[in-house]
């Protein structure tokens, strides 16, 4: 486990590997929340996130 561990970059110890993912997780809710304004895909209806429908009209990302 440790040579797994030390090979994938993250901790071994399971103190410093919850610490190591609360940190990732709270960094990558922090961009998410930053940029819901710009967001106009994503709405709030009575609190709960919904995704917007895309029209079938719209372009297609390329690879899809």
């Amino acid at each position: 486990m440790a040579a797994f561990c030390a090979q994938a970059g993250i901790p071994a110890e399971a103190p410093e590997l919850t610490k190591h993912y609360r940190d990732e997780l709270a960094a990558v809710a922090t961009a998410v929340d930053a940029g819901y304004p710009s967001n106009t895909d994503l709405l709030l209806e009575g609190g709960r996130p919904v995704l917007a429908l895309r029209s079938r009209t719209c372009p297609q990302p390329p690879g899809d």
